[in-house]
């Protein structure tokens, strides 16, 4: 066969597959417009435990909506976009995906926000910081049972809420621009470096909850942290009566396998409840006080 003829050949063949997914795909709108409304599908992402957005929550929103659907309601007149908007500005949603199938059939998926950490601080406010570093309201049905810091928190609501507005936001490119800041702090007014400070503390509290929540064996282990007026943490303990002087949040992981070593091998030879304070906060060493 001469080339020039198996060019066309392939032209033509290729021009008709694609006719005919033109005509398969008007074939499959044109059947979705009158395809009867045939149910609703909600799926919820619980593979971090959460309950903040319950099933009834989606059914809910969708009546809210004016989308009472029967058995004798079009698929197609469901505006999927509207509902998946809608559930997206909900605070605890990370994403929402809402369409509807060839048989007629409402799907919702939903992924829930992941929190870190229940901060309560010096004004009474109470809120969480996410596995992004953005800030949560409490929910008035369900309680995360995770990191809780309070003490000298000075961290307000207010300042991470404007953060978390920024649909673009990225924790590493923030720090990235908040370090580039600190190195211009002397040109800053005073009460621009107090807004500075408060974003330090506001970053040490995301690290040592991103860390900790991180970790397996400290996960279980922590309970609380506490912030003193140095602006120093100190770390709760589940098991033991002792108080954990942490420090300054530097050298996290460092100091944390400090902790382990320790842990590991003079608490099995003293006992859990021997000491009242094990100190961090010396490079090379572990201080402790007994009780």
């Amino acid at each position: 066969m001469k080339p020039a003829i198996k060019k066309i050949l392939n032209i033509t063949g290729w021009f008709s597959a694609f006719l005919l997914l033109v005509v398969l795909f008007g074939f499959s709108k044109s059947r979705q417009k009158v395809q009867p409304y045939n149910g609703l599908k909600i799926s919820i992402d619980r593979s971090n435990n959460n309950y903040f957005i319950l099933e009834d929550d989606v059914k809910s929103t969708l009546k809210n909506l004016g989308f009472a659907l029967s058995d004798s309601d079009y698929a197609s007149q469901v505006d999927v976009r509207k509902i998946e908007d809608f559930l997206s500005d909900n605070p605890f949603v990370q994403k929402a995906n809402v369409y509807t199938t060839i048989n007629g059939v409402l799907k919702v998926e939903i992924s829930q926000r992941k929190p870190l950490l229940r901060v309560f601080n010096q004004k009474g406010e109470s809120f969480y910081l996410d596995q992004f570093g953005k800030i949560m309201p409490l929910s008035t049905s369900y309680s995360a049972r995770v990191l809780v810091v309070n003490g000298a928190v000075s961290v307000d609501y207010y300042t991470l809420y404007k953060l978390s507005k920024n649909q673009e936001w990225n924790i590493d490119k923030f720090i990235s621009q908040h370090l580039k800041q600190k190195s211009k702090s002397h040109n800053l007014s005073s009460s621009q470096l107090d807004s500075m400070k408060m974003i330090d503390q506001y970053l040490d509290l995301y690290k040592m909850a991103t860390f900790i929540t991180n970790d397996e064996f400290w996960n279980a282990q922590v309970s609380q942290l506490y912030v003193n007026q140095e602006n120093e943490f100190e770390v709760i303990p589940r098991v033991g009566n002792h108080e954990i002087i942490f420090g300054e949040a530097d050298n996290i992981p460092f100091k944390f396998e400090k902790l382990m070593v320790f842990y590991k091998k003079a608490l099995p030879k003293t006992g859990w409840n021997e000491y009242s304070t094990i100190n961090l906060k010396f490079k090379n060493q572990i201080v402790c006080t007994k009780i």
